[in-house]
């Protein structure tokens, strides 16, 4: 017994002494933007932020709406406020609500920064028709459901001659303590881990581009069929040049909460059928890794409920310094007094979500999709 234990615990502790070296890299400076310490290589000369062919702006920002009218005049108002000109290109994905004609109202306020077109079906195929409607030197992507700051676009730009692909951090507006929790959990595991050399994922609301290297990967197209084309997208421009994840309150964008525990369930489920399909062995070893850390102390609880507590409580400990340092690098505020709550929500999903994978169906944005069809 006491040997199934020791068994049990081990990946419990290698989990919380990862969690703690994420803490100490987030703890540090955030790297300065062009620094040789947050990229592998620099990327050859500034990128220009000025002007573009044919006097368009050299950054484009695409945005991929489908039945979005809820929020679309709100994410427009944000990107028609940012503190550098944009091509602004909405792409209609087969809306059945009025998201096409806000789009074209603003597009007749903004004649020379907003624009409608249509593209679809399905996310990848919509950014790629944006991407070919626009001629712009830089090339930013975000949601319909997101509210980026007047600064976003430029603290995007200025991370560019280091990188070819750059993602920057989203958090889940207010209202939402265990969605909140979670994404700054998520996403500072990933911007410490490419801090560390280690990029492992970009959010898509919230990345750029130079657009010849992303034309040269084959455009968004290259995400292929994935549900979750921003981790294919970066996967593949990872192995072609340099790219990065980063944690700075310039490059903060912020999303609306999915609005439900299904949901929440659903999109996880759907970001872990994405990762799936093209897992590098790091990768992999991280999913694993923490599939088996939530599992074990549920285990423990009936061989030795006093170390399952000790192991609760211990990550309750790492979670919450790892979500205050994002706060802290952010200068934002986050509810970690519900750690414990989300903690307990997310281990369940932890543990459920790999015996859902069999299936390849989800259900996303109005349409059943099948990971890889």
């Amino acid at each position: 017994m006491t040997g199934l234990v020791a068994v049990l615990v081990l990946p419990v502790a290698v989990h919380l002494a990862v969690g703690l070296l994420l803490v100490w890299q987030l703890r540090q400076p955030a790297p300065r933007v062009g620094g040789e310490e947050h990229h592998r290589k620099a990327a050859p000369g500034p990128v220009p932020i000025d002007s573009g062919p044919h006097n368009l702006p050299a950054a484009c920002c695409l945005v991929a709406a489908r039945d979005e009218s809820a929020n679309i005049d709100a994410c427009l108002a944000a990107l028609t406020a940012q503190s550098v000109p944009l091509d602004i290109v909405v792409i209609d994905d087969h809306s059945s609500d009025d998201t096409a004609t806000k789009v074209a109202a603003w597009s007749r306020h903004f004649p020379d920064r907003v624009r409608l077109i249509s593209g679809g079906p399905g996310k990848v195929a919509a950014l790629q028709a944006g991407f070919e409607q626009s001629e712009a030197a830089c090339v930013l992507t975000t949601d319909a459901d997101c509210r980026p700051p007047q600064g976003w676009a430029q603290g995007l730009l200025d991370h560019l001659p280091a990188f070819d692909t750059v993602g920057g951090t989203t958090m889940v507006r207010a209202g939402a303590p265990i969605e909140q929790l979670d994404w700054a959990i998520l996403l500072g595991t990933a911007a410490a881990s490419s801090e560390l050399g280690k990029p492992l994922t970009a959010m898509g609301n919230n990345m750029a581009f130079r657009r010849r290297a992303l034309q040269a990967a084959g455009g968004f197209d290259a995400a292929g069929d994935s549900v979750t084309e921003d981790y294919a997208l970066f996967r593949l421009l990872a192995r072609r040049g340099p790219v990065g994840l980063v944690m700075t309150p310039e490059t903060l964008n912020w999303t609306e909460p999915v609005g439900s525990l299904a949901a929440l369930f659903r999109q996880r489920r759907r970001w872990a059928l994405g990762a799936t399909e093209s897992l590098s062995g790091q990768n992999a070893a991280v999913l694993l890794g923490t599939f088996i850390a939530y599992l074990a102390p549920w285990l423990l609880l009936a061989l030795a409920p006093a170390v399952a507590l000790a192991c609760f409580v211990l990550r309750w400990m790492v979670q919450a310094a790892l979500a205050g340092a994002v706060a802290d690098r952010l200068k934002i505020r986050l509810p970690l007094a519900w750690v414990p709550a989300h903690d307990l929500l997310i281990s369940l999903y932890t543990v459920a979500i790999p015996f859902t994978l069999a299936s390849r169906r989800t259900r996303w944005k109005g349409r059943t999709r099948y990971q890889g069809s």
